[in-house]
């Protein structure tokens, strides 16, 4: 598989990267980003000539492209590219988002099948509110030979020990 462009977010105003989200899609249709519903009054659809460029390739498989942010420990829709767009809005208060889900910002540390990042933030949305908010803070290491090795923790373990600490 390709791998895929992911949606921008922005937590409290800092850029970070969407790592990881506990919605579970079988037939690939939304392998990065969050859903994006095509029946909101606010979002309209854009016929296919008038996509742009950005998402005729094989790394946007959903042909559209988000760019989320979080303020005031809600989550909105703040723009869209390709098959979707907002309507005369600036922002969509996402209350059909209910996920937990991983962002990382500041350094980036490593990639070893997973991104690490200096912060990651472990979210719990029900319905566009944050309802819990984690943050894992790691030292910067650099990489080495032997240091590939060593302790990493993975995106969804560390998923799975946010959900259980409930």
């Amino acid at each position: 598989m390709t791998v895929q462009k992911q949606d921008n977010f922005y937590l409290d105003g800092v850029k970070s990267r969407y790592l990881y989200d506990t919605v579970i899609v079988s037939d690939y249709s939304r392998p990065t980003g969050l859903p994006i519903p095509d029946d909101h009054p606010c979002i309209q659809t854009v016929p296919k000539d008038k996509w742009d460029s950005s998402v005729y390739n094989t790394g946007v498989w959903r042909r559209c492209l988000a760019k989320w942010r979080i303020e005031n420990n809600k989550l909105y829709l703040s723009s869209l590219v390709g098959q979707y767009k907002l309507s005369s809005v600036n922002k969509i208060f996402a209350d059909w988002i209910s996920v937990d889900i991983i962002l990382g910002n500041g350094r980036f540390l490593r990639n070893i099948s997973y991104s690490e990042y200096q912060y990651t933030h472990f979210l719990k949305i029900e319905r566009g509110v944050i309802l819990e908010r984690k943050v894992l803070t790691k030292s910067y290491e650099p990489v080495t030979r032997h240091s590939m090795c060593g302790p990493t923790i993975h995106s969804s373990i560390q998923l799975r020990r946010f959900i259980d600490t409930e």
